[in-house]
């Protein structure tokens, strides 16, 4: 898959409102919990919210719109469960914006993650389960290779793309963000993701993203943005008080403002860049 249909997909003066809501959460099953997600979202008024371990399958109804529905029927090979077992991964977006609905623009492998075009921006979703980021070495894994290759091609040949990448990454640095404990994948592939030119967006309130009783509280799940999107961030925040139906991780929201010229203006033509392997 490329990024040949990136330009298809400019701003919309008279659909898009020049503030969205953006949020993300690892829901841990989306099923019982769809009602809870609507009302987060109203309450919220988030303009558009993705979720990552959806453990959704094929035929499952859904209350809130899905721009985005990536649905791993069976857990992929080397998860530590029964091959066969149902799929503790799955991506999906929502929005309960009616007037403009974003393109799924490409996927990751074994759909780990998703990126949609919004205006002038890529909004990335992502979710790197322990069976990779915990692996013996992690750094070699072929998804967070390929991952660090598709992000270091958008920033090299693409420098007017502005770019938001959120998601799980399942990885504890405690250096950069004050969390108990530094896994090893955090100084072997995030931290030289890292110096690609991508800036963790710190939460101006709240902290703690996941709460799982094993390790206790920990850092997780981040919003990050390249240097065009860096400064179009506010107002993020970690909800540490709502599990939205049930999750042991909390939401993430922040504000994304684009700026009054967006309009008249495309990045750079995006095309026959590989994103699988």
């Amino acid at each position: 898959m490329t990024w040949s249909r990136m330009n298809e997909y400019a701003i919309n003066e008279p659909n898009i409102p020049r503030t969205l809501r953006i949020g993300h959460m690892n829901i841990n099953g989306f099923y019982f919990k769809q009602q809870a997600t609507h009302q987060f979202m109203a309450a919220h008024d988030l303009s558009y919210f993705g979720l990552v371990e959806t453990w959704r399958r094929s035929g499952e109804s859904q209350v809130v719109p899905m721009v985005v529905d990536l649905i791993n029927e069976v857990e992929p090979e080397g998860m530590n469960h029964a091959v066969g077992r149902r799929s503790r991964d799955g991506i999906a977006v929502m929005t309960l914006d009616d007037n403009f609905q974003p393109q799924l623009i490409t996927t990751g492998p074994d759909n780990a993650w998703a990126a949609i075009r919004i205006g002038d921006t890529l909004f990335i979703w992502l979710y790197f389960p322990p069976r990779i980021t915990r692996s013996p070495n992690p750094e070699t894994h072929p998804i967070l290779t390929q991952f660090l290759d598709m992000t270091r091609t958008l920033l090299t040949n693409h420098p007017d793309l502005p770019v938001v990448i959120m998601g799980d990454f399942n990885i504890r640095h405690r250096a950069l963000t004050g969390d108990a404990h530094t896994d090893r994948a955090a100084t072997t592939w995030f931290d030289p993701w890292m110096e690609q030119g991508w800036h963790w967006v710190p939460p101006e309130t709240g902290r703690w993203t996941s709460m799982g009783m094993g390790d206790g509280r920990s850092i997780v799940d981040y919003v990050f943005a390249n240097d065009l999107a860096t400064p179009r961030i506010a107002a993020h925040q970690v909800l540490e008080g709502d599990d939205v139906g049930g999750s042991d991780h909390r939401p993430l929201i922040f504000e994304y403002h684009f700026p009054a010229d967006v309009p008249p203006k495309r990045p750079s033509q995006v095309s026959k860049m590989p994103c699988r392997g």
